[in-house]
C-alpha cells in the first residue's frame, strides 16, 4: 500500500491529485465547449442578448427519473441567430447564465415530465428573457468576486430549501 496516502481524511492514490477547491462556477468544465461558448457570449459587455431558447437534443427516458443529457441554446447575437449544443441539462445552463450576471425571466420554462395516460417522458422547449444585473460590469471584471457571489447565491438557495424541508442544523 505504498501508493496510497491519507490526506485530511481522504485516501488518495499516488499519481492522482487531491483537488479540494471551492465549488466551481456552473459551466466551468473545459470539456463542454458549447456551454463555454454561451458563457463567453453572455460575459462579453459588448453583446446585447435579450433572451434565449432552450431545447432538448438528447433525453434519457427513464419514466420519472428522465433527464436531459444534451440541450441546444439559441439566441440572437449581432442580428444573427446563434446556437450552441451543451452537454448538460436545462438547470446547469440556467445556472451558468445566472452566474454570468443575468436575471432570468421564464416566458415558458423548459421542463422534463411524464405525460399522463401514455406515460411517455417528454421534454419541453423553454423560452427565457434576460436582463443584466446592476452589478454586471463588476462581476465580469472580477472572476473571484463573481465566484464568491455565486457561492452566496447557492448557500441562500440551500438555506431556503432546508427551511422548506424543516431541516435543523
Amino acid at each position: 500500500m505504498a501508493d496510497v496516502q491519507a490526506f485530511r481524511g481522504h485516501v488518495v492514490r499516488q499519481g492522482y491529485a487531491a483537488d479540494f477547491k471551492e465549488p466551481a462556477l456552473p459551466g466551468s468544465s473545459p470539456l463542454d465547449l458549447g456551454l463555454q461558448q454561451v458563457k463567453a457570449d453572455f460575459k462579453n459587455p459588448d453583446n446585447v442578448i435579450e433572451g434565449f431558447v432552450l431545447s432538448c437534443e438528447h433525453l434519457l427516458k427513464n419514466m420519472s427519473d428522465s433527464k436531459v443529457l444534451k440541450c441546444k441554446v439559441s439566441y440572437m447575437l449581432g442580428g444573427r441567430r446563434k446556437e450552441a449544443i451543451c452537454a448538460t441539462d436545462y438547470e446547469q445552463v440556467l445556472e451558468a447564465v445566472e452566474s454570468c450576471g443575468f436575471i432570468l425571466e421564464a416566458v415558458a420554462p423548459a421542463q422534463v415530465f411524464v405525460k399522463y395516460g401514455i406515460w411517455e417522458p417528454t421534454a419541453t422547449t423553454g423560452t427565457y428573457k434576460t436582463r443584466r444585473r446592476p452589478d454586471y460590469l463588476k462581476l465580469v471584471a472580477d472572476d473571484t468576486a463573481a465566484k464568491r457571489d455565486w457561492i452566496h447565491v447557492l448557500n441562500a438557495r440551500r438555506r431556503k430549501q432546508e427551511a422548506e424541508w424543516n431541516v435543523r442544523r
